[in-house]
């Protein structure tokens, strides 16, 4: 039997931490947010097309225990948002209290601090609450990339206030892009800056002639913001006509990074763009890019040109024309250039070549160096009534 009441003696300690462990836990004040500074469009931020405050909602601090609220008189909550992106309207805002313990309070609104000042005449009972309310925050800035919160600040006579210690938010403050109305075009070196004139910083690096490279289409708002969800289908065209660029293809949320196989290979020397269309809906508006300037990639490679053939840098093969056929045992001249990625000739190239051919019986040149990156040779080939090739091949 006394072991039984040692157990009950226990089981009731337990219960009595546990229970006071609870209430500890509980005291401090409750505060509901409101979300009405959430998802703002940014066509209410300054400098958009329909700029305006926003109502914010009303923020309820309540105590759950006496003396949540410290008593003391003439005591200062500071609230203030917490990047310079935002502001509140000036005069705008109310305070309003119940309670047993809080006696008087009021409000002061700047463009960039809430005070609220209250008196707390004691600590008998759990039933204060504080209600801000009124309250209108803006954007300063058309680019979504500004979230923010309104939050406790630290300030000259500051009320002590159980769980509502400095740097505590009491609303969340963000933007969200406005309509698709446009494309971005991104390459190289540019960087998307939503809400900034042009949408971007940096300027595009030079691309090297007939070397794919990377880029990046976004659906903008009006104010360049990405606008997400749209799976609209992009063409993309140049200003060389001898690029090789990607299919159409769709974004995807918004977005296309182009890369791999799908980059854009810029072929003439001097200076090009790229330009996004939508070809799903013809009302969004294009964009070009900055001109790019291509650059060669200096000796990379060996273009041989036969006779019929005329050399044409910065197309896709390098060349125009067929080989013309020729007299079994007659010699014809073939011509051996030092050219770039994308066929234009370098012309400080002095390497040594040598040409081979797979008809056997043929009579070929010796080897020979190029003289300001080219080379020619005489060749008599010997088979008729077969096609017969040619490799030129740098032995230097």
């Amino acid at each position: 039997m006394k072991r039984s009441r040692n157990i009950f003696k226990a089981v009731t300690t337990a219960f009595v931490m546990a229970f006071l462990m609870s209430f500890t836990s509980q005291a401090q004040v409750s505060i509901t947010r409101p979300t009405g500074g959430e998802n703002i469009s940014v066509d209410k931020a300054v400098g958009g097309s329909a700029a305006a405050y926003t109502d914010l909602g009303s923020v309820v601090i309540a105590e759950n225990s006496a003396g949540d609220f410290a008593a003391g008189t003439s005591r200062n909550i500071y609230l203030a948002p917490s990047t310079a992106d935002w502001q509140l309207e000036a005069g705008v805002g109310s305070v309003s209290f119940s309670g047993s313990d809080i006696t008087a309070a009021s409000i002061t609104v700047t463009s960039s601090l809430v005070t609220i000042n209250y008196t707390v005449s004691g600590t008998s009972a759990a039933d204060d609450i504080l209600t801000i309310s009124g309250l209108r925050v803006q954007s300063l800035t058309t680019s979504v990339n500004t979230a923010a919160t309104l939050r406790r600040v630290n300030g000259a006579n500051n009320g002590t206030i159980s769980g509502f210690a400095n740097n505590t938010y009491v609303a969340n403050l963000s933007e969200v892009a406005s309509s698709f109305v446009k494309l971005q075009i991104l390459l190289p070196g540019e960087t998307a800056a939503p809400g900034t004139l042009s949408g971007k910083t940096g300027s595009p690096t030079d691309r090297t002639a007939g070397i794919r490279f990377n880029f990046i289409v976004n659906a903008v708002d009006a104010y360049w913001n990405r606008v997400t969800g749209i799976t609209d289908v992009i063409g993309i065209s140049s200003s060389d006509s001898n690029a090789s660029l990607p299919s159409n293809l769709a974004l995807v949320n918004g977005t296309r990074n182009y890369t791999g196989a799908n980059g854009a290979t810029l072929r003439t020397l001097g200076s090009s763009t790229l330009t996004a269309t939508d070809v799903s809906d013809g009302g969004k508006t294009a964009n070009t890019s900055p001109s790019v300037n291509v650059i060669s990639s200096g000796f990379v490679k060996l273009q041989l040109l036969m006779p019929g053939e005329t050399a044409a840098p910065g197309t896709p093969t390098g060349k125009t024309g067929t080989p013309t056929a020729q007299v079994a045992g007659t010699p014809f001249t073939v011509t051996v250039r030092a050219v770039d990625a994308s066929w234009y000739p370098i012309n400080t190239v002095t390497d040594v070549i040598h040409l081979a051919s797979n008809d056997v019986n043929s009579t070929m040149p010796s080897d020979q160096a190029m003289v300001a990156g080219e080379a020619s040779f005489n060749v008599t080939m010997v088979t008729a009534l077969t096609n017969r090739t040619l490799t030129a091949s740098d032995v230097s």
